[in-house]
């Protein structure tokens, strides 16, 4: 299975927070959304050159292994 034409950015994002977040997270809850957010757009990114055809696989495999090491349902 290809997980990065199944698993979107969006997801991906919010599971890495959730595994990044610590015990002090409440106190930068005001810079959350602003950092997902270019997270997502880097993810969006990848997800782009995962697509063309022309790039190298190591994208893809980086994709799938980021997707699998954040233990992810798909």
């Amino acid at each position: 299975m290809e997980l990065w034409k199944e698993i979107y950015p969006e997801d991906i994002a919010e599971k890495m927070f959730q595994n990044a977040s610590d015990m002090d997270s409440a106190d930068y809850e005001e810079t959350r959304e602003s950092e997902k957010e270019d997270i997502v757009n880097a993810l969006y990114q990848l997800k782009a050159i995962c697509e063309n055809p022309y790039n190298s696989d190591y994208y893809r495999t980086f994709f799938n292994a980021l997707v699998k090491s954040l233990g992810m349902e798909y």
